[in-house]
């Protein structure tokens, strides 16, 4: 087989078997006018359930339920409940597609990167970033081994494979690292009382997000021994601009300033009400 039938096993499977029935739902969805608010409570309180929390009132009417994001009650703000909920549906949507590119990632392809000339089960490249066609190297040539030995060609093996549990296993628990980091940071920024420390924390945490990503695409394309640590350069672009577009939805298009601000006027509104004045008077 040639590189790119194996970029296209890759490519392929999830298009076909997870993103486009997505879209397909999501299309199905806009044409009967389906509305998103019964889904993003259904993913707040079900996939978010350590952020969200739904408590039913005891009343007459059964639907009326007080709605917590942490210990901040937005029950009374429904404009900003229905931002927070969408938010946190999108940002769902983008950690579930990151899960899944590493399931199908791992699930039917196996690389190596060792041109072992006794393994005839497995197809061997040249690494290149520039992605074309290429014909299997014949690895028990001692001309192209000769080459690898040298430094002058470095390269990456691939084998048919079928590893549900290994894809299972590493697409499910990068999830749940996902989910606990943004428990950990929900719970971070909702201690911060200002406005102002808020504008800090999200400044340093997106120069420290992007100082990541900068630094992990710099190892991938000088350090040629950095090659182990990634699977390829398709799934590493993907996983990298994942990341950055997840921590940007996080810290910058969740309403956090007016979710700190309904804090603040809970929990001092003597202070709530000195800011408003001193705001009006400017």
């Amino acid at each position: 087989m040639k590189s790119d039938e194996y970029v296209k096993i890759l490519v392929w499977p999830p298009f076909l078997v997870t993103y486009i029935p997505i879209v397909v739902c999501w299309v199905v969805m806009r044409f009967y006018r389906i509305p998103l608010d019964g889904i993003s409570r259904w993913v707040a309180t079900n996939v978010f359930s350590d952020i969200f929390k739904e408590k039913k009132k005891k009343t007459c009417c059964p639907r009326e339920a007080r709605w917590l994001l942490k210990d901040i009650d937005l029950t009374a703000a429904k404009s900003l409940l229905f931002k927070v909920l969408i938010k946190f549906f999108v940002l769902f949507y983008l950690m579930l597609g990151a899960a899944l590119a590493i399931f199908w990632q791992l699930l039917l392809r196996d690389e190596s990167y060792d041109c072992d000339e006794d393994d005839l089960s497995k197809d061997c490249f040249e690494r290149k970033w520039i992605s074309e066609p290429q014909d299997p190297l014949n690895c028990s040539s001692a001309a192209v081994q000769n080459l690898i030995q040298n430094g002058t060609i470095q390269v990456i093996c691939y084998k048919i494979v079928f590893n549900f549990g290994l894809a299972s296993g590493v697409s499910y628990g990068s999830f749940n690292l996902s989910m606990f980091v943004i428990k950990v940071g929900a719970s971070a920024l909702l201690r911060i009382e200002t406005t102002k420390m808020l504008r800090w924390a999200q400044a340093l945490v997106g120069l420290l997000v992007l100082s990541v990503v900068i630094s992990l695409i710099v190892v991938d394309a000088v350090i040629p021994s950095a090659a182990i640590f990634f699977s390829s350069h398709a799934s590493t672009f993907v996983q990298i601009v994942t990341t950055g577009i997840i921590s940007v939805v996080f810290l910058f298009c969740i309403p956090w300033r007016e979710l700190i601000d309904l804090k603040t006027q809970r929990d001092n509104p003597q202070r709530s009400l000195l800011e408003n004045c001193a705001v009006a008077s400017v």
